[in-house]
């Protein structure tokens, strides 16, 4: 994320790629690219976490699995809810 562009320059980027390799997309490109921007955004600040998480795990051994805890939730998920991760 320290070195990541903005959604303008992504879809410069992302119109370079489609021409390049002849793709086509449904849905009109303003939504297609946010879409995508925004998932690979969310992706990357995810995967960042859970490094963090990895790094100090040894010294902060608190994950724990929390579901929202509502009908939504799916039966395996309610089952997994409180658990902490083995290993």
């Amino acid at each position: 994320m320290d070195n990541g562009t903005t959604i303008t320059e992504f879809r410069k980027d992302f119109d370079k790629l489609v021409k390049k390799h002849g793709w086509n997309y449904k849905g009109k490109r303003g939504w297609r690219t946010c879409v995508i921007y925004d998932t690979n955004l969310r992706t990357a600040h995810a995967a960042g976490k859970w490094h963090k998480i990895q790094e100090t795990k040894k010294d902060r051994p608190y994950l724990q699995y929390v579901t929202v805890d509502d009908e939504r939730a799916r039966e395996q998920h309610q089952e997994w809810d409180g658990t902490q991760p083995q290993g």
